[in-house]
């Protein structure tokens, strides 16, 4: 942690004052994380000043909730440096022990892309996380410290929201799996609409978000900004899921995807390339297939095409009685 200070110490050092600022008194705060060891305290997630950044908050606000058996810590900060700035948003509260971070939002302000801040800001949470639940005596697999996140796509025109696609490479799995049928039907018909037919084995190959989002057959898409991108992220970009990570479990799979793909050594154009080397062998089996498949011919799909192939396969169900 950058200025070494307690978490109450680096709130009541770094807050704003206006209108729509709300804080709860330095002597609650303090409470509030006295469970948490001084020196992991120190490992605060939002203190990036080693990292060039001013972190700002607006708003560090304990709520009580369920009749005052819960409270809540509402967490709203802006952070920036001299080329760019972020709002985060979360709420932080202890559940039998654990911590528990629930993430908002966190959108951009000022700057280009290319700096995975988002990156950053997940594996310094995801630390903490990991060095308080080293002091405590975890027995039950449910005990865990977490973090959730409603990964949600942004219209046009919107701050940008780091949503569907970003925190898909940041180790999340789905928070309930029972989505996860819904979400590959959602997928076929996207890659149908490119040209891409994708068979209901291949389909439960794709068990967790980084899955969709490491998806590349050669067949360019365009995002909002008409931007090329590949097809996973073309998809998630355009969805909504609920995430969860947990410190359970270390090596699992999206969490060594993750590892791979915020490595800083490596370009933003290698992040993606670089991290598939943490899938399983069948999934980059997959991936391999529908290259050879799909790759030689090398076509970018409009966005309106895209569309219209979409209502084309709609109206063709709707005129056959429901029938595919």
């Amino acid at each position: 942690m950058g200025e070494n200070l307690t978490i109450s110490e680096h709130i009541y050092n770094n807050t704003l004052f206006g209108d729509k600022c709300e804080f709860s008194g330095f002597g609650a705060l303090t409470e509030f994380f006295s469970a948490v060891p001084e020196d992991v305290q120190k490992q605060w997630p939002f203190d990036f000043s080693d990292k060039g950044y001013r972190t700002s908050y607006e708003q560090a606000l304990i709520v009580p909730e369920q009749m005052g058996f819960v409270r809540r810590l509402h967490l709203r900060a802006q952070i920036a440096n001299a080329e760019e700035s972020f709002f985060v948003s979360r709420k932080i509260w202890f559940d039998d022990g654990r911590l528990i971070f629930v993430h908002d939002s966190l959108c951009r302000e000022k700057g280009a892309g290319g700096t995975n801040f988002a990156g950053l800001l997940m594996t310094r949470t995801q630390d903490f996380l990991r060095s308080y639940d080293k002091t405590r005596k975890i027995r039950y697999k449910n005990e865990h410290s977490e973090i959730l996140v409603q990964a949600r796509s942004i219209p046009k025109g919107k701050m940008p929201v780091f949503g569907g696609y970003i925190w898909a490479n940041q180790g999340f799995d789905f928070q309930n799996k029972s989505d996860l049928p819904r979400f590959r039907s959602i997928f076929k018909q996207f890659l149908a609409g490119y040209g891409v037919s994708m068979d209901a084995g291949d389909l439960k190959k794709f068990t967790k978000p980084c899955h969709f989002a490491a998806f590349g057959c050669g067949i360019g898409a365009r995002d909002g900004e008409g931007r090329p991108v590949h097809l996973g992220k073309a998809f998630l970009l355009e969805q909504t899921w609920f995430g969860r990570w947990s410190t359970d479990k270390p090596d699992a799979e999206e969490k060594r995807y993750a590892r791979l793909y915020n490595r800083p050594d490596i370009l933003p154009s290698s992040r993606r390339r670089t991290a598939i080397a943490a899938l399983g062998e069948s999934y980059r089996k997959l991936l391999h297939k529908y290259y050879k498949r799909y790759a030689p011919k090398r076509r970018s799909v409009s966005k309106m095409e895209v569309y219209r192939r979409f209502a084309q396969r709609q109206w063709n169900h709707l005129i056959n009685g429901g029938r595919n």
